[in-house]
């Protein structure tokens, strides 16, 4: 939740508090009857949930419970608020239970099974060796002009040189295969005239290509210049320099990389593959004033996909627009994107080390995030160009929208709003990323299936726009504005630690953010794994519902009022798994009365230091649940499988009894329950007034 956001919502909530109070001494003043007032319906007919069972809205405080000053919160953020003059309903989480929960969820099992599908096989002549070929040999310290190459045949070029070697073809069969053995040169490029053709160079020794000439070349794209399709191989190495506004390597094509070695210091992008960029065990070091490696943006959408006549379904066409990665060592200093692919990025394996703009500041604030620039990985952003004339026949297609905004040549962008893949899958490695903007970011959906990750973000640690599925992995987000966050967020495995200056987890699409609003588009699933979180903002946030049921999840939520350990719009459900959130208690929130496994509950009536270790046992003096606070905390929630109905426990802070509690209920409290938001809205006002909604998950 944006912090602007939260001081408009602090404000509006005590004006309802005066209002309330003044409503409170006027009808004590005027009756001793008791009115019930009607909730109003929220926008797009929401209903305010109803409350669930064990409330006591007729002035009877719970069963064996002393209420605080002014009585207990209501029911349900006033949907239901209790009488005037008397205690208003306990504290309870809402109705929401599993259904309510998994309704909301798309099936994803479609997506899951193009992951198998993509086909990245190298598809040149991988060949290093020249000895069993004819070849044509240059010694380039000879040279007294540029060298032409206008036929197919194998070329090898040795020696040092200013002039550059020109690729100049009339036949799209031509091919030509180039070793450099420990070669200097300006530049390899292709004629402006050229068509296209398949170029293969392999690296021998040391070699460079110094960028003077081709920088100053207004037809030349980079100091590696090739149209078509090429293969870049050989265990030697490669050192490119380009000038302002030229990328190190561009390929109009497909490129592949293939256990090279490569450094580029570029005035423009690292290395850029129109089609494709494919980088099997090579190692990649790059310098760049914009992106690091690159697909070309500007994608049509009938381009990449394949439909059946019959079925009318669709599927995705990835032999082209990609980035693949197996295997490779890639180092990444960029003054924009990292790593930007077009339509997929596919990470198998390798070691990735990217910074980004400078990387994340040293303090993240909502004004940094909102400015920051340059994300580590990113994908999908599914954008072409279309002229004046048929921007309206494009949209009419459908799942296509206007970006409102124009290319270089001054043509509108048209940016595809429905593409059901992932954008994102990776697999595995070590990825270390430190960027300004976001450190992961799908425009689509993003799959995480495994590998190593330290990320440090001025905005998103991981983000998706739609679909954000984790099921293995290590994660260490060492510092962000928002910690994870997609619509549509599922954590299956894996092992997250996070620190968050807003929100941890958050499930949001950055529509509708209207108070008490409930975003059927979005939702947060917690199925396994171990998730740590120590955020400032909302531990876990989401504009719909939260369904935990498995794993482990520690959050260490906010210290100020103005958020919650958990926060949601529908409701907490926890059916599984162990939970404990620990935060403030202006804005607390307590999981659903309809979760299936038993909550205890407990509010301090003095702060809670950082290092306090609170620890829950059951009868036999058995330790059920322990967790250590990082920072001051005042409410906390604790949820276990080994919390069994009917049974007895006591919770204890630094090893004092501060309570014990029996647990014939599925959400049990101890200590002065004051301000509780059960089911994503405000609970009752002190003296029965209902309360006012409080809104989840914001982006």
């Amino acid at each position: 939740m944006k912090s602007t956001t939260k001081k408009i919502l602090t404000l509006i909530v005590a004006m309802m508090l005066i209002v309330a109070l003044a409503v409170t001494f006027a009808a004590c003043d005027s009756s001793t009857n008791t009115t019930t007032e009607t909730a109003e319906q929220t926008e797009d007919s929401n209903t305010p949930p109803t409350p669930p069972e064990g409330g006591q809205p007729n002035g009877t405080p719970p069963e064996g419970m002393t209420p605080p000053n002014g009585g207990f919160p209501g029911q349900q953020g006033g949907a239901q608020p209790g009488q005037q003059g008397g205690f208003p309903g306990v504290q309870g989480g809402s109705d929401a239970s599993a259904s309510t929960v998994t309704t909301t969820a798309v099936d994803t099992s479609a997506l899951e099974a193009t992951i198998e599908s993509f086909d990245f096989d190298v598809e040149f002549d991988d060949e290093t060796s020249y000895e069993e070929h004819d070849v044509v040999e240059v010694d380039l310290s000879t040279l007294e002009d540029n060298y032409t190459i206008t036929s197919s045949g194998n070329y090898v070029f040795r020696g040092e040189t200013e002039y550059q070697v020109v690729l100049k073809s009339s036949n799209k069969k031509t091919s030509v295969h180039i070793w450099l053995e420990d070669a200097t040169l300006d530049s390899i490029v292709m004629d402006a005239e050229s068509k296209k053709l398949t170029t293969v160079i392999t690296l021998v020794g040391d070699n460079e290509l110094t960028g003077v000439k081709s920088s100053a070349d207004n037809d030349t794209k980079g100091t590696l210049y090739l149209k078509g399709d090429a293969l870049i191989n050989g265990n030697g190495n490669l050192t490119i320099t380009s000038g302002e506004d030229k990328n190190g390597v561009h390929c109009t094509g497909k490129l592949v990389i293939e256990d090279a070695t490569l450094t580029v210091n570029s005035g423009k992008h690292g290395v850029r593959g129109n089609d494709a960029v494919v980088v099997k065990g090579a190692t990649l070091n790059i310098t760049c004033l914009k992106d690091g490696v690159q697909n070309d943006n500007e994608v049509d959408y009938d381009d990449i996909l394949e439909y059946d006549d019959t079925t009318n379904d669709k599927s995705l066409d990835v032999t082209f627009r990609y980035i693949y990665i197996d295997d490779a060592n890639i180092t990444i200093v960029s003054g924009d994107d990292g790593i930007n692919a077009a339509t997929l990025l596919y990470i198998n394996s390798g070691n990735i080390n990217i910074t980004t703009n400078g990387g994340a500041p040293a303090r993240i604030t909502e004004t940094s995030s909102d400015n920051a620039d340059g994300k580590g990985l990113k994908a999908g952003s599914l954008e072409y160009a279309v002229s004046d004339d048929l921007l309206a026949t494009e949209l009419e297609k459908g799942d296509r929208a206007d970006t409102g905004e124009d290319d270089e040549e001054g043509v509108n962008i048209v940016e595809l709003t429905n593409a059901e893949y992932y954008a994102i899958v990776i697999k595995g490695g070590n990825i270390t990323i430190n960027a300004n903007d976001d450190a992961i970011h799908s425009d689509g959906n993003l799959f995480i299936g495994g590998g190593t990750f330290n990320l440090t973000s001025g905005d998103d640690g991981v983000h998706a726009e739609d679909v954000l599925k984790i099921t293995n992995g290590v994660f260490v987000i060492n510092n962000c504005y928002e910690g994870i966050e997609a619509a549509k967020l599922e954590i299956s495995g894996g092992d997250v630690t996070l620190t968050a200056q807003d929100d941890g987890l958050n499930a949001a699409d950055g529509s509708n953010a209207q108070m008490g609003y409930v975003n059927q588009n979005c939702y947060l699933i917690i199925s396994g794994g171990t998730i740590r979180i120590n955020a400032q903002g909302d531990g876990i946030d989401s504009n719909n519902a939260v369904y935990i049921s498995g794993g482990q999840v520690y959050v260490d939520g906010p210290t100020n009022g103005g958020n919650s350990a958990l926060d949601s719009e529908a409701g907490i459900v926890i059916d599984g798994g162990t939970v404990v959130a620990v935060g403030a208690v202006g804005m607390v929130e307590y999981p659903a009365s309809g979760s299936a496994q038993n909550v205890i509950c407990y509010q301090s009536t003095t702060t809670l230091a950082a290092g306090t270790t609170v620890t829950v046992k059951d009868a036999s003096g058995t330790t059920v649940v322990e967790f250590t606070t990082a920072k001051t905390a005042q409410s906390v929630i604790v949820s276990s499988p080994s919390l069994g109905k009917d049974a007895t426990y006591t919770l204890y802070v630094n090893g004092t009894s501060v309570g014990e509690v029996t647990l014939s209920s599925t959400i049990s409290y101890l200590g002065t329950q004051q301000g509780g938001q059960p089911g994503g809205q405000p609970g009752g006002q002190p003296s029965g007034q209902p309360g006012g909604q409080q809104p989840g998950g914001r982006r």
